[in-house]
């Protein structure tokens, strides 16, 4: 086992009684779903409709904090 893997066995669940390469072997699944969404170059469009939501998203939070404790705009 690598080395690396070796150090990180502290994140597997002990209740589920299943050891570090089990949940590898079940995680391998969505590691390539991740690796896939990585990998993929978004359109034009959809890069503008990201920064549009995240926008969206920085606004929400700003209105919903405190007065003087705005984390992306300031007063």
């Amino acid at each position: 086992m690598p080395e690396q893997l070796k150090l990180q066995s502290r994140f597997v669940l002990p209740h589920k009684g299943e050891t570090l390469e089990e949940q590898i072997d079940k995680n391998q699944a969505a590691l390539a779903l991740l690796k896939q969404w990585i990998e993929e170059e978004p359109s034009p469009e959809e890069v503008r409709d990201r920064e549009q939501y995240w926008q969206t998203v920085k606004e929400i939070i700003d209105r919903e904090s405190k007065s003087g404790f705005k984390l992306y705009h300031q007063e």
